[in-house]
């Protein structure tokens, strides 16, 4: 074993001794042109061409090149040589070196002479033969009509090569183009070709390369001659759909542009599914002056997948035409709604359309929109109606108009697909009239605006006094509820309380002034207006000529009062201490104090005078 290593080890540095083994010196020559370039045409041959200079010196020199591969013990001149020679002389000088080593470093090394001198060293060079590959060697290229329409057949020269595969390269353009309109790559030697151009000729050239692969590589070869040919034309272009009104029966209609062509033309239509093929031998003629159509109509199974195949065959060739594969409910196009009908509705301008399903089958399954246009006039107005739908209402037409209206249906659930089908029938009618009451209601919904735009110009003047009189002031009950709605925040039976507790502990004279008081409510309770009636009754005259009331002083009463209230109400009272109230009536005691209330009627100013001696309690 140890043997073997050192063996195998030596081996390794003879190569790599080998490697960097330069016989033609090429690293210590300083070259100024590298014009030569060597390739390997063909498997087991390289060639190497070197384009003579313009210099006249170098034109009319003698050229040689040299080459050594590794695994070589000396340089090897190349002896098969040859030149291209034009009207002005040589142009180019080739070596053809038969005798390849693959997967070894190729060296080379160009040398020249003139007139008898030594051999000057030119270019030197390395490489390896098996990743330089420029295949040549296509010479030819064939191009036939195949009898289809739009389909060419081209041939041309094979490259043979045992040890690697070959790609093919096809370029083709029509005449006048700059540009190239498809490039192919194919493994094969012929192709067919479909064009998109059916009235001009083609052109066609082929190259070649080496598939590429870690162990043979190379660039693309050259073009090969240009073939030329014209396509076919059988029918021109057809175009086929195919459909189904009724999920039972399939329609398939296709149309031309050329009638001159599809004049004498045979068509055979082909369908198949998983449980049976045939023909459509029915073949409609529905050409028109501007439209050339066929139809053709076949039973199918729904739950089946359908294909379809058309050929058309004439003198000329023939032409194929083929339907992608299909369910019968993916292909649904409804026929026209029936039984239109267009008439005015009860409202004002105003139409009523009513339509039918085209067949029972497909009642709740569609959709409908509906077209209306006045009659004369080629601009439609699109509506889509509800799904499932049989009326509509169009509203907003215009009076004393004839309108003609037209429907068509499409599939409206998820499970079926398709497109929308033809137009129904037209139906004309004209809207529903305005009614007289109707134009009076229009000119009656003017008056209240009006009628508020006028009231807003008169008020604008007496705007402050209009308001007073609208929304009165309110009095506050701030001044005579002192602190309710302030301390007590609004609770009465907190304040009361607070006020009832004051003024029992408050001490003052026997005869105390008269206190103006403001009738204050009138929403007093029962119990209250009962009470006010009871010390009315019993109430005397007093010094001054009034009434006295004989009851017991209520603390609302004490509140202060100093400033005058409206005219009109009731003013004063006097309060005198009084030892004999009635144990029944209001009262407040105070240390065994009972003071008594008469209420009097006088003026601001009789009041004023009367309560400027009063005490605060």
């Amino acid at each position: 074993m140890r043997a073997f290593a050192l063996a195998m080890c030596a081996l390794g540095l003879s190569r790599l001794a080998m490697a960097d083994l330069d016989p033609f010196d090429c690293r210590k020559k300083n070259f100024t042109t590298r014009a030569v370039k060597c390739f390997s045409p063909y498997y087991s041959k390289i060639r190497c061409n070197y384009n003579l200079p313009s210099n006249t010196t170098t034109r009319d020199a003698t050229y040689r090149l040299l080459y050594y591969f590794e695994d070589a013990t000396e340089p090897t001149e190349c002896t098969e040589q040859k030149e291209l020679v034009t009207a002005g002389g040589r142009t180019k000088i080739q070596w053809f070196i038969g005798e390849v080593y693959y997967f070894t470093k190729f060296l080379f090394l160009l040398e020249y002479k003139v007139n008898g001198s030594s051999w000057k060293s030119l270019h030197c060079d390395s490489m390896f033969a098996d990743q330089k590959f420029e295949l040549h060697g296509l010479q030819w290229v064939n191009v036939t009509p195949t009898g289809q329409q739009a389909r060419l057949m081209v041939h041309w020269q094979s490259i043979d090569v045992p040890s690697f595969y070959v790609d093919y390269q096809l370029e083709y353009w029509t005449n006048g183009s700059t540009q190239s309109q498809k490039l192919l790559k194919t493994m094969q030697s012929s192709v067919e070709v479909e064009c998109q151009f059916l009235d001009v000729p083609y052109n066609f050239h082929v190259r070649a390369r080496p598939v590429p692969t870690s162990t043979f590589f190379g660039s693309w070869g050259p073009w090969s001659p240009v073939a030329q040919a014209m396509p076919a034309l059988v029918t021109g272009h057809l175009s086929m759909r195919c459909f189904t009104r009724d999920l039972q029966q399939v329609t398939c209609e296709w149309t031309g542009s050329n009638r001159d062509l599809l004049s004498n033309t045979t068509f055979i239509l082909s369908h198949w599914s998983r449980s049976m093929n045939g023909t459509c031998d029915d073949v409609e003629n529905l050409s028109s002056e501007d439209l050339v159509m066929y139809r053709c109509k076949f039973g199918s199974p729904a739950a089946e997948k359908t294909s379809v195949t058309l050929r058309a065959e004439n003198w000329r060739g023939w032409y194929s035409v083929a339907h992608r594969p299909f369910f019968l409910h993916q292909v649904v196009e409804p026929a026209a709604p029936i039984n239109v009908i267009a008439a005015p509705g009860p409202n004002n301008l105003e139409l009523i359309v009513t339509w039918s399903a085209p067949i029972l089958a497909l009642q709740y399954l569609l959709r409908y929109e509906i077209r209306y246009s006045e009659y004369g006039n080629d601009i439609w107005k699109l509506i889509q109606a509800k799904e499932n739908s049989s009326s509509l209402q169009l509203q907003d037409m215009v009076a004393n108009k004839t309108y003609r209206v037209q429907i068509r249906a499409a599939p409206g659930t998820p499970e079926l697909r398709g497109s929308w089908g033809p137009w129904s029938t037209t139906a004309v009618a004209k809207p529903s009239p305005m009614h007289n009451r109707s134009r009076l209601m229009h000119l009656m919904a003017f008056v209240p605006i009006i009628t508020i735009f006028v009231g807003v110009l008169l008020a604008n003047r007496n705007i402050s006094r209009i308001k007073n009189w609208l929304w009165p002031s309110i009095p506050s009950l701030n001044k005579s509820f002192n602190g309710l709605y302030t301390e007590f925040k609004g609770n009465f039976e907190d304040w009361l309380a607070s006020t009832w507790i004051s003024a029992t502990r408050a001490a003052g004279p026997s005869d105390v002034s008269a206190c103006a008081i403001e009738v204050l409510s009138e929403i007093q309770s029962m119990e209250e207006e009962k009470q006010s009636k009871e010390i009315s009754s019993t109430a005397e005259p007093n010094d001054s000529g009034h009434s006295s009331c004989n009851g017991c002083l209520h603390p609302l009463l004490m509140d202060d009062l100093s400033e005058p209230l409206a005219n009109g109400k009731l003013y004063l009272c006097t309060v005198e201490k009084n030892s004999n109230c009635d144990s029944g009536a209001p009262s407040a005691e105070t240390d065994g104090d009972v003071f008594e209330l008469t209420v009097v009627a006088t003026n601001p100013a009789e009041r004023k005078d009367s309560c400027q001696n009063l005490p605060y309690i």
